[in-house]
């Protein structure tokens, strides 16, 4: 049986046209024809039934084999419930043969494509998918176009998981809508339909592939790296736009444009040129922001190491915890290639200045020397701590307009000054 499955050639194990056979297959097609004129299902199990008993008397394995014959011969079609079966010989041979299996093996009468269903897809073959050595036999035809189909479904889907991991890859709705049409079309098991929708849907087909034509050619090659490449810094340029110059924020602006082009195919060579002056202009703006933060983060860690210095009382443990924020800002500022960051910690050193040092008022008042009398009360020393004043504490309530406004707020600025240097010297 499977010798007969797998050939292309009936007659030479004398299982085609010969008399021998003729009147044997002939009985056993128009039993199957006529049950299903009548639209009933031709079970497998009763047609082993029916011939296998009088007056036939065939045995069992002569009627799969027959079925068989005529399945090769594409006389008829064999269903297992809802699917068509195809292809596989050992697979259709177990079908025939296995008991289990005969009450929900179907016959029916195959009804070949037409011929002008064979010539479009032909021509969808040729024209959409340069195919050249096309067959004309259906099963063959079908089997060609399930693989090619196959192929495309496969590449599709690896297509369709890449937008997880990049939104503005290009082609997305198209891919969707190819992959959509595919599922359908190859979810149909039977031959001639399969065929038949390809011939009812060879306008659709066409178009969608010629849509992703261009989107598949992207992703196999390497504009899909340029793509992606610019696509993950396009948020840290942004980031950073305020640093560039008039150059690299034109390029900024057509790096969005690109992106966002539905067909961005022609323009993604511009990418790199743009990505290169971006990083270029960035590059110089960050060593200027570098130069100027250390210029400023040595000038507070020398101002508070000299208020430290005044205060003999504090502990080298404590000294050390004051200028230890400042170390972070130097290290995480030398690591940093980003000059949103760097800004970011210039304009912090003002404030951590102003927090070392009321830190280091808060220990001066806690610590406490042993009275010079030998009285029981310890007296807090005598060394005034540095309070380093807010930009705040100089905003005038009213706008100053008159020498008298003037008079009025240095007069309020100076009652503000004075209660602080009762406590402590004065930074400003």
């Amino acid at each position: 049986m499977l010798r007969v499955l797998r050939s292309d050639d009936l007659e030479k194990f004398g299982c085609g046209k010969s008399e021998v056979n003729k009147r044997a297959l002939k009985e056993v097609l128009d039993y199957v024809d006529i049950r299903t004129e009548k639209n009933d299902n031709v079970v497998l199990k009763e047609v082993k039934s029916r011939f296998s008993g009088k007056p036939y008397g065939w045995k069992e394995m002569t009627i799969s084999g027959l079925v068989a014959t005529l399945f090769a011969g594409e006389d008829i079609k064999l269903r297992y419930q809802k699917t068509t079966l195809q292809g596989n010989p050992e697979e259709i041979a177990r079908y025939l043969t296995r008991k289990d299996d005969a009450e929900r093996v179907i016959l029916e009468i195959r009804k070949p494509a037409g011929m002008e269903i064979i010539s479009d897809v032909k021509s969808i073959l040729r024209d959409v998918f340069d195919k050249t050595a096309i067959p004309d036999k259906e099963k063959d035809l079908f089997d060609l176009c399930h693989e090619i189909l196959t192929e495309e479904m496969r590449n599709i889907d690896k297509i369709a998981g890449k937008y997880a991991e990049e939104k503005r890859y290009p082609g997305e709705k198209d891919i969707l809508a190819y992959e959509k049409f595919l599922k359908s079309l190859l979810s149909i098991t039977d031959p001639s339909q399969f065929l038949g929708k390809i011939s009812d849907d060879k306008d659709v087909l066409s178009e969608l592939k010629e849509r992703v034509s261009p989107v598949m050619r992207f992703f196999g090659s390497p504009q899909v790296d340029i793509f992606r490449k610019v696509a993950r810094k396009i948020d840290a340029f942004k980031r950073n736009e305020q640093f560039l110059d008039p150059d690299g924020k034109f390029a900024i602006k057509d790096i969005g444009r690109i992106l966002d082009l539905d067909e961005p195919y022609s323009e993604i060579k511009n990418l790199t040129g743009h990505e290169l002056t971006i990083e270029s202009s960035l590059k110089t703006s960050l060593e200027n922001l570098k130069v100027k933060f250390f210029e400023k983060l040595n000038s507070a860690k020398s101002e508070v190491e000299d208020e430290l210095g005044h205060h003999s009382v504090l502990s080298d443990e404590f000294k050390l915890s004051v200028m230890r924020p400042f170390e972070k800002l130097e290290v995480d500022v030398t690591a940093s290639n980003e000059c949103s960051f760097v800004k970011l910690q210039l304009d912090r050193i003002d404030g951590d200045q102003r927090i070392s040092f009321e830190e280091i008022n808060k220990q001066l008042h806690v610590i406490k020397e042993p009275p010079a009398d030998g009285g029981d009360e310890p007296v807090v020393p005598a060394t005034r701590g540095t309070t380093m004043i807010e930009p705040a504490i100089f905003r005038s309530v009213s706008v100053i307009r008159t020498e008298e406004d003037l008079d009025s707020y240095i007069k309020e600025l100076r009652t503000k000054l004075s209660a602080i240097l009762k406590d402590s010297n004065i930074k400003v």
